[in-house]
């Protein structure tokens, strides 16, 4: 009963070798990379300060602009806008911002330019097997299918359907139903009862913990 969405874009998933991590190439102002794909909504895509530092990307500030965007894709969406970011969490010696441009992005077949990113920090990508992140924020404008068997991410055209059984075209069954709320940042929030109490949870697939 409702139209099946359509795939904007797909990209292969690469396996970390010895992990469960998934990485995404992308093409960074033309250079080819990886990027951990990091789903999560809490944090803004990251590069690297050695990615930084090798593709000279430049310190920017542009008022109203969301990190992420404008893309030709319509990366982006979320994020923070009209701010400027300083590096506070190295004590309260001198400080720099940490917000840099790159001219250009590819993943798969869409291109984006003009995308800002956050300076992460170095002990993230020590095991160099990805040279930045590519967060949640990336997704806001599209339902996105994470296909781990084949190794692939594709970004779907939202679905307007309010049938909750025609909302995936794939095959399914219910393993489970449960009610979740999405805040305005897009965090999904739900309830649980741990020894007979409920708490509110969050659901985190990017957590550290």
């Amino acid at each position: 009963t409702c139209p099946l969405p359509a795939i904007a874009n797909t990209a292969p998933l690469e396996q970390v070798a010895g992990s469960s991590l998934v990485t995404v190439p992308m093409a960074i102002n033309g250079d080819k990379k990886k990027f951990l794909l990091d789903i999560g909504f809490k944090r803004p895509p990251e590069v690297s300060p050695a990615l930084r530092a090798e593709l000279g990307l430049p310190q920017v500030y542009i008022p109203g602009q969301n990190i992420g965007g404008p893309p030709g894709m319509q990366f982006g969406g979320g994020g923070l806008t009209n701010v400027i970011v300083h590096d506070a969490r190295n004590g309260v010696g001198p400080r720099e911002e940490n917000i840099v441009g790159a001219s250009s992005l590819e993943i798969g077949r869409a291109k984006g330019e003009h995308l800002k990113f956050l300076v992460g920090e170095q002990w993230k990508f020590e095991q160099n097997a990805f040279e930045g992140s590519l967060t949640g924020d990336f997704f806001r404008h599209y339902d996105v299918e994470l296909d781990f068997a084949d190794k692939q991410i594709n970004w779907l055209t939202p679905t307007k359907c309010t049938d909750a059984h025609q909302v995936v075209f794939w095959a399914h069954t219910n393993v489970a139903i449960l009610p979740v709320t999405i805040a305005p940042d897009g965090r999904y929030q739900m309830q649980a009862t741990v020894k007979g109490h409920t708490i509110n949870v969050e659901l985190d697939t990017s957590s550290e913990d």
